[in-house]
């Protein structure tokens, strides 16, 4: 079992499984990334739900609300769901049998370096990124442990402009 430090957490190279151990709040940020309506949706809720709470409601006007806030809520969670559970963008965990080959970019000044897993999902290429800090925090250190570690395990690692040509 391998381990290297990433920005947000850990990645645990076993024979079997790649785990990727980011924060949550890191899940949530890159959540947000791939749907932005889901805000705007949750902050509805969120304030019916405070204005019900609070008001001297009739109970057909509390059933409305409720109905109301429920309908927001289901809205939201089908958009949540619908990205949580079928996204390699975010998955925890990926089986070492579909990965093809890590690609990486090594970042500038304003960019942090990242890794892409790349994996055959569904006859479809798919790809999971992971991301590094900035160089000025460390990010080309913890991108040459990453490289080590995954050449270590034996997966094929190449730049993001030299990925390796399927009809070849």
């Amino acid at each position: 079992m391998i381990v290297t430090k990433i920005r947000s957490g850990t990645v645990t190279i076993s024979d079997g499984t790649i785990q990727l151990n980011t924060s949550p709040l890191g899940a949530l940020k890159r959540l947000h990334e791939q749907n932005r309506l889901i805000i705007p949706f949750l902050s509805i809720g969120m304030l019916l739900a405070i204005d019900t709470s609070m008001s001297d409601s009739s109970p057909i006007q509390y059933l409305g609300k409720f109905v109301v806030i429920f309908a927001i809520s289901a809205i939201t969670f089908e958009y949540i769901y619908k990205h949580v559970s079928n996204s390699i963008k975010n998955t925890s965990e990926i089986s070492r049998s579909s990965i093809n080959h890590i690609e990486y970019t090594t970042g500038s000044k304003l960019l942090a370096p990242k890794l892409y897993i790349v994996v055959e999902k569904e006859k479809k290429t798919k790809k999971r990124p992971v991301f590094l800090s900035l160089q000025s925090l460390g990010g080309d250190q913890e991108l040459k442990n990453a490289i080590e570690a995954f050449e270590e395990a034996g997966i094929t690692v190449v730049p993001a402009d030299e990925t390796p040509d399927e009809n070849s």
